[in-house]
């Protein structure tokens, strides 16, 4: 951008070379366009995108937020995280050395041990939990159930389900 800038400069100023006002007129016609093109650049970036709820699914809103509960929320017992490899990776890119959680299938909850003793974690992505719920409660009926919500929209992101120590 800058090369072509500077090259439509000498152009307009090999046809008035010695025309100070339209030199100046060409000078200052180029900096109203790059000023321009910043404030449209920063509206469309930092307005438009910023406030679409389509960017934040885009950008997996649900797992940067599970990351950021896990790095901030200290756990003492098993933490377990359900959900599908694809969800998780954010998740494990940004807990590296900083949490720590055993990620699940959701269909090896249904074989996960019944430990009798131990605070346990099971941190459920938004969606479907009608596989996994059912296997969760019969184990573990004193389980306790904290959604959280998006802080953008309200929507509901993941649920983190508490089995405290006996």
């Amino acid at each position: 951008a800058a090369l072509g800038t500077l090259y439509i400069l000498d152009q307009w100023r090999a046809v008035f070379p010695l025309n100070a006002p339209a030199r100046m007129l060409g000078s200052t016609a180029v900096v109203i366009l790059l000023t321009l093109t910043v404030y449209q650049g920063y509206t469309h970036y930092f307005v438009a995108w910023a406030n679409s709820p389509e960017t934040y699914k885009a950008y997996q809103e649900e797992s940067a937020s599970l990351a950021q509960y896990y790095n901030t929320h200290p756990f003492k017992g098993k933490r377990y995280a359900i959900a599908d490899d694809y969800a998780m990776k954010p998740v494990a890119f940004l807990t590296h050395k900083k949490a720590s959680y055993h990620r699940l299938e959701t269909k090896a909850v249904a074989a996960l041990p019944l430990e009798p003793s131990g605070a346990k974690e099971f941190s459920i992505l938004s969606g479907d939990t009608s596989e996994v719920l059912p296997h969760l409660e019969r184990k573990y009926p004193k389980l306790q159930r904290s959604p959280h919500y998006s802080t953008f929209d309200g929507r509901e992101l993941f649920v983190i389900y508490t089995v405290p120590a006996s």
